[in-house]
């Protein structure tokens, strides 16, 4: 937005472009679409990058507290991301989250099972596996799954409630993590 209403920063070679690219972006995601899902910040952010590089290089360009200001903006900016990588790192989802659920799907699924999650799951099971990634949890279809695997990025934010959702049809069979894994009811135990 600030590309497109600063008068000295529309002389930059594509602010304009990349501004009024901003603005369109922003009228499609946020008042033409109408499920708001968390996955078009893949589409946006390389456009935030080039409208924030280009304000920032007009803001080290004009010199003076502007350079001051755009060198404080791009240290918060790379504080953040090293932050956000740190934590990340700390926090080992792989070791606590992922690992033990693939380890469980593969000690308790037969070849024939049929498993719901996320398709972050294909790369421990296989890419043509079991694994199916249904946000409607199979409710139009006749097949029923076997597994349903559930974390707070990948059903959970559409679920809140997953326990009441798959009630009586499943039952919650293994946690880690923030990741939880519902087994069909009735389903004989895998030795």
């Amino acid at each position: 937005l600030m590309l497109c209403l600063d008068r000295g920063v529309r002389k930059v070679p594509g602010a304009l472009f990349f501004g009024g690219l901003g603005v369109a972006y922003f009228v499609v995601f946020a008042v033409g679409e109408g499920s708001k899902q968390l996955v078009y910040v893949a589409y946006l952010t390389p456009l935030a990058c080039c409208c924030a590089g280009i304000w920032v290089w007009w803001l080290w360009q004009r010199g003076g507290w502007r350079r001051t200001a755009a060198g404080a903006l791009v240290g918060i900016l790379v504080v953040f991301q090293l932050a956000w990588t740190a934590d990340t790192v700390r926090s080992n989802p792989y070791a606590r989250s992922y690992a033990p659920v693939i380890a469980y799907l593969h000690q308790h699924a037969t070849a024939s099972s049929l498993i719901i999650g996320g398709p972050e799951l294909t790369f421990g099971l296989g890419f043509y596996g079991p694994l199916r990634d249904d946000p409607w949890l199979l409710s139009r279809s006749s097949n029923p799954a076997d597994f349903v695997v559930v974390d707070d990025k990948c059903y959970g934010q559409y679920y809140p409630d997953m326990d009441a959702v798959l009630y009586p049809r499943f039952e919650k069979v293994f946690t880690a993590g923030d990741t939880r894994i519902y087994a069909r009811r009735g389903m004989a135990p895998v030795p």
